[in-house]
């Protein structure tokens, strides 16, 4: 929703990092089959912006960090441009291994390979992939049912997964039931009992949250709280412009 349309206007300066799976845990419990399964090295999960995917990774990663499946468990935030050089700088930060940037990325790469392969087996998250990049460039190795690896990013675009060779995980919006639920975890139902003509302006709102996670919990934040019904139309009509 151009990220949430809300720049300069009724959602302003809310930073909201959500932590709520709600609707997602049949995607969690793909991924993390994925996980286990010897056949499957690496894993994408693709979805439109604000959908939840660096959410879902969040809690993937958390309750993974309780067992001793990995030897070690590596998160990468890629971003727009892939830069191989920062990518391998962020790897060799993890592993305790300095490069120098007077190295070639071709020598670079041959030392997080040896470091990783000395590591054994491994979880490498490389979250908000925009474009495809070549892994071994960076220095990361195929995984493999030998090396027990494993491999999962997150994107807006499935291309990127179909590109990296990744088994396909897709986040859907949620359902109509799921968006209400969550927003009213989190606006609170006492918004509904002060007035009785909340209800239907407030099912107007979620609508216009089109399944969105983050927008749906962005809006919410911001409606805590609200009593009046005339705020809540004119936050809907803020939200009919995006």
């Amino acid at each position: 929703m151009k990220e949430l349309c809300a720049k300069g206007g009724l959602f302003d300066s809310l930073v909201v990092a959500s932590t709520d799976i709600v609707g997602h845990f049949r995607v969690i419990e793909e991924i993390n089959k994925y996980l286990i399964e010897q056949e499957v090295g690496m894993v994408g999960v693709w979805g439109v912006g604000g959908i939840g995917k660096t959410t879902i990774m969040n809690h993937v990663y958390d309750k993974l960090q309780e067992e001793t499946k990995f030897s070690k468990m590596i998160w990468i935030t890629v971003s727009q441009s892939p830069d191989i050089r920062k990518l391998q700088k962020d790897i060799a930060h993890t592993t305790s291994n300095d490069l120098s940037d007077d190295e070639t990325t071709i020598e670079r790469a041959a030392k997080i390979r040896e470091d990783l392969r000395r590591t054994g087996s491994y979880l490498i998250i490389l979250d908000d992939v925009w474009q495809g990049f070549s892994l071994e460039d960076v220095g990361i190795p195929v995984p493999s049912a030998d090396n027990g690896c494993k491999i999962v990013l997150t994107t807006r675009e499935r291309k990127v997964v179909q590109k990296m060779g990744c088994k396909e995980v897709k986040v859907a919006r949620l359902s109509e039931d799921e968006a209400s639920q969550l927003f009213l975890s989190q606006v609170g139902e006492d918004v509904l009992s002060a007035d009785p003509t909340m209800r239907p302006i407030m099912k107007d709102v979620v609508e216009r949250c089109y399944g969105l996670p983050l927008t749906i919990v962005t809006v919410a934040i911001a409606m805590k709280g609200v009593h009046d019904p005339l705020r809540w139309r004119n936050a809907l009509n803020r939200l009919k412009m995006c």
